[in-house]
C-alpha cells in the first residue's frame, strides 16, 4: 500500500511540479495544512498556465488564492 500523493495549500507551486513529474500524475489534490481537507486538484496543465497568465501573479499565498481575492476583479472572471 502506498501513501497517497497530495500537495499542501501553503506548499510552493515547484514543490506540486516536482511531485507531478517525479511520479508521473497528471494531477494531485491540494489539502488545507492542518486540517487536511481536500480544497481542489492541481493539474500539470494548471501549473504550466501560471506561466502564461497575463501580469504579475501573487503566489504568495499558495497555489490557491484566498476567498474573496478574485473581488478584485469585480465580477469579470474573463479577466482572471
Amino acid at each position: 500500500f502506498r501513501s497517497p500523493s497530495f500537495v499542501g495549500t501553503e506548499d510552493p507551486v515547484f514543490d506540486a511540479l516536482e511531485m507531478l513529474v517525479a511520479k508521473g500524475l497528471s494531477g494531485v489534490p491540494v489539502v488545507r495544512s492542518g486540517t487536511m481537507q481536500v480544497v481542489g486538484v492541481v493539474s500539470g496543465y494548471d501549473l504550466l498556465a501560471l506561466d502564461y497568465t497575463p501580469g504579475k501573479l501573487d503566489r504568495s499565498s499558495g497555489l490557491f488564492p484566498p476567498l474573496g481575492s478574485c473581488d478584485s476583479f469585480e465580477g469579470k472572471k474573463d479577466l482572471m
